[in-house]
């Protein structure tokens, strides 16, 4: 699924050759959330919004659903559903647009005798289509995704013994469910239009001594950190990547280039054994590169990249001085936790909207989508990163301590609490 978004850029299909590999895949979802609920009767089910089968589920045992969220996946006209994209844009930039070309020729003529009246009545105008565009974006690709899927929600039903129509048997029927959205009001400011039913957690936290305590580095690593300064460390997580090996390459050589004494850790975890092998395969491809920068800038010899396949975040990001990175949720938090500069290479849905997020925080530069990234572009990232290193920090601190005061497990677990209180 991951790798039909990355091509897609979102959930919105721009293609019909990967709908019905999809189609079985969420089919083998609801059979396996069906499957989890047979022999017993929870007190309450939990789930997201891709748990597909969950409301029909808990409508057959009689028990209360409740939704947990990582992204904003509610109607409200403050922010567009951060997965309702395609060709590289959200739906509200297309309906901004051909509404600007559609109120033009009116506008230009009230400008004529009125400019600030014209001016003002554009902003209001594309004001109020934004917001009509950013409700309506969660909707359009709920809708979507469940006129696409139908029969199989039908089915569904049939085995539960459920009843065809119903107001659960519809793309919104989550919408009306206990919420609890695991992320931060310091990232994403509550929407006024949320009703009672939503809960802004924070994100989840466990104790960060306890969560890397169990992990022990390998002895390259820690040698490579006692080496210098705190390295740049770049990652993508378990995006999906189409040449893992070309992504390598960039980083290395945008390293390569950089002054003495700065250095890059390259976490190959994204793509599991495949990154490593084509770490390794980079290593070669890429040394004449590194090798000429890094003796055009003084540092031949110099050890600039350190490869390793994984490290928990909470053990590594405090013993780095920036972050690069693909913009999911939990990297997010545990960079943005440590107080960190941060810069995101996003490659689809909620990617670009966190990547969004954090620039506009102003923790580091302007968010390059993957399929942009070049050696160059990288290095002058890189650049930026280090040479606003005080301007990105301040900003990274204060949201630090803005997450720091949360316990979003205490307030989800609450939440969570309230629902099954209110089910009695």
């Amino acid at each position: 699924m991951m790798a039909l978004t990355v091509r897609w850029g979102g959930m919105l299909p721009t293609e019909l050759s990967g709908m019905a590999w999809l189609r079985k895949q969420i089919a083998a979802v609801m059979d396996s959330v069906a499957a989890a609920a047979e022999g017993w009767k929870p007190d309450i089910i939990l789930a997201n919004q891709l748990a597909y089968g969950q409301v029909h589920v808990a409508e057959k045992l009689r028990v209360p659903l409740h939704i947990l969220l990582t992204i904003p996946w509610l109607p409200t006209a403050a922010i567009p559903h951060p997965w309702a994209r395609a060709w590289g844009a959200n739906v509200t930039d297309y309906v901004n647009a051909a509404a600007e070309k559609l109120l033009a020729p009116g506008l230009a003529l009230l400008s004529w005798f009125a400019p600030e009246t014209g001016r003002r009545v554009k902003q209001a105008a594309l004001a109020r289509v934004a917001a009509a565009a950013n409700w309506a974006s969660t909707p359009l690709l709920d809708h979507t995704a469940w006129w696409g899927i139908a029969d199989l929600m039908i089915g569904l039903r049939r085995r539960l013994g459920l009843p065809l129509l119903s107001a659960n048997n519809t793309g919104s029927a989550l919408y009306r469910q206990p919420t609890t959205c695991l992320f931060s009001t310091a990232l994403v400011p509550r929407p006024p239009d949320w009703g009672s039913n939503v809960t802004l957690a924070g994100f989840l936290s466990l104790n960060d001594a306890a969560a890397s305590s169990s992990w022990q580095p390998p002895e390259e690593l820690l040698q490579f950190l006692g080496a210098g300064a705190p390295p740049i460390y770049v990652g993508f997580g378990s995006m999906v990547v189409q040449d893992p090996q070309q992504l390598v390459c960039m980083v290395r050589q945008a390293a390569a280039a950089l002054p003495a004494g700065q250095r890059v850790i390259l976490c190959t975890g994204w793509s599991g054994t495949a990154a490593a092998a084509a770490a390794d395969a980079a290593s070669g491809a890429a040394a004449a590169a590194a090798d000429a920068a890094a003796a055009s800038n003084g540092s031949a010899g110099d050890v600039r990249v350190l490869c390793i396949a994984e490290a928990p975040h909470e053990w590594l990001f405090p013993k780095c001085c920036s972050l690069v990175h693909h913009g999911g949720v939990g990297t997010t938090a545990a960079g943005l936790r440590c107080g960190k500069p941060t810069m995101v290479v996003p490659a689809f849905g909620d990617l670009f909207f966190f990547a969004d997020v954090c620039h506009q925080l102003g923790v580091g530069p302007a968010p390059i989508p993957l399929p942009e990234l070049t050696a160059q572009r990288l290095l002058a990232a890189l650049q930026q990163l280090v040479a606003e290193q005080r301007r990105y920090g301040a900003a990274a601190s204060k949201v630090a301590d803005e997450l720091r005061s949360e316990d979003g497990l205490a307030a989800a677990v609450a939440s969570v609490a309230r629902t099954l209180v209110n089910a009695k």
